[in-house]
């Protein structure tokens, strides 16, 4: 006589199997891949240049 895990051991592993890969195959294109890009807005303003530091150093205006 089998018992009910015996019966059930090859469905029940192979839904979980499938569960798995169905939930990669969702997550990576929708998520990762081709997932919606993150987009920032700010306003544009005028403004004059100055010398700044960028780097190592400083940076001269040249007239």
């Amino acid at each position: 006589m089998k018992t009910w895990l015996t019966k059930w051991k090859r469905p029940i592993i192979m839904t979980c199997i499938l569960a798995v890969v169905g939930g990669i195959v969702w997550f990576f294109p929708s998520k990762v891949l081709l997932g919606p890009t993150k987009v920032t807005i700010a306003k544009a303003h005028k403004e004059n240049i100055k010398p700044s530091v960028f780097g190592i150093g400083t940076v001269e205006a040249k007239l």
